[in-house]
């Protein structure tokens, strides 16, 4: 029986070929037995396949020498491969917390004239506290909890697009399980209230600034392209980006406003189309484009299954 030792995860010593250098190795041998040591420089589960259908499984820590040895039934040539638990990388979504707090929902004062029909008659809403993401959700964070890309222009700091409402939706429920959270798109009036500046709004007429340039990728500065989450300016919650980079899908059914006082609102009931809030840069951006479109209060709606390469979204999560 020829032993074998292996240094897992920072040098082969003896025994194995260099291609096998790394977490998963492999070795032949021949006879009724094999037996081999190692040492590994990082503590995590590793598994040995002995090449006759026989598999072993275990914790190991790191830095220690471990013997591995096993008897065959017969005499003969087996193929064993030894190799390391592979654990998903965690989902990160950094969250921002908003105090819940009354707002005016809608077309205040600030807007001035560039209101329009739908966004009338503003009214009164009350929310509970909730967090909601921090940047649109990136591509990484997409491909970590949906396994797949998705994307017009590819990077994995440039915000998710191409997603429909059903697509984000999915998203959401993925997240939540993968966590054990309760992750969702926001409704129409979380997402408003955030953009606002939540209890620490300023009036912006933009979400962190009178001044769309320094807190949003829109038609004058985005080169009609998507850009990196998180390089404008924050608002006074410090949340990114929403006003402009890509339009942001909503929970609520799009609907018309009322004047009534309402508390933590939904939306309609039913309807034929979905919210969508902040603008984008794009020139294909649906409903048209320009600063007006990036609003605080400026709202429109769409198909759930409609695709665009200027449409994305974040969530909230409900502590």
């Amino acid at each position: 029986m020829k032993k074998i030792f292996w240094m897992v995860g920072l040098v082969l010593l003896t025994g194995i070929p260099a291609a096998a250098q790394q977490d998963t190795m492999r070795m032949r041998v021949q006879g009724t037995s094999a037996a081999f040591s190692f040492k590994t420089d990082k503590a995590a589960t590793y598994y040995v396949n002995w090449g006759d259908n026989q598999e072993q499984r275990q914790p190991y820590d790191a830095n220690v020498e471990h013997e591995l040895t096993h008897t065959y039934a017969t005499d003969g040539t087996y193929d064993i491969i030894f190799y390391c638990e592979k654990k998903e990388k965690p989902i990160e979504i950094e969250m921002v917390l908003v105090e819940g707090g009354t707002f005016t929902m809608g077309c205040t004062s600030e807007q001035g004239n560039s209101c329009s029909a739908n966004e009338k008659p503003a009214h009164k809403v009350t929310l509970s506290s909730y967090y909601i993401s921090k940047y649109e959700i990136t591509q990484a964070q997409w491909e970590a909890v949906m396994g797949t890309k998705l994307c017009y222009s590819e990077g994995d700091d440039l915000p998710v697009e191409m997603v429909s409402w059903d697509e984000a939706k999915e998203f959401c429920e993925k997240l939540s399980q993968k966590t054990s959270k309760n992750y969702a798109l926001p409704t129409e009036a979380q997402w408003e209230f955030a953009a606002r500046g939540g209890n620490k709004s300023q009036g912006y007429i933009f979400s962190g600034s009178n001044a769309i340039e320094n807190v949003a990728w829109y038609e004058d500065n985005s080169d009609d392209q998507t850009h990196t989450v998180g390089t404008k300016d924050p608002n006074e919650l410090g949340i990114y980006d929403m006003s402009g980079n890509v339009w942001e899908w909503c929970a609520d059914w799009y609907g018309d406003y009322s004047s009534d006082a309402v508390t933590n609102p939904t939306g309609p009931v039913s309807g034929n189309f979905r919210v969508l809030r902040g603008g984008s840069g794009g020139i294909w951006s649906i409903g048209g484009i320009g600063d007006n479109y990036c609003r605080v209060s400026y709202r429109k709606g769409e198909k759930l299954y409609f695709h665009s390469y200027d449409i994305g979204f974040r969530v909230v999560c409900i502590p």
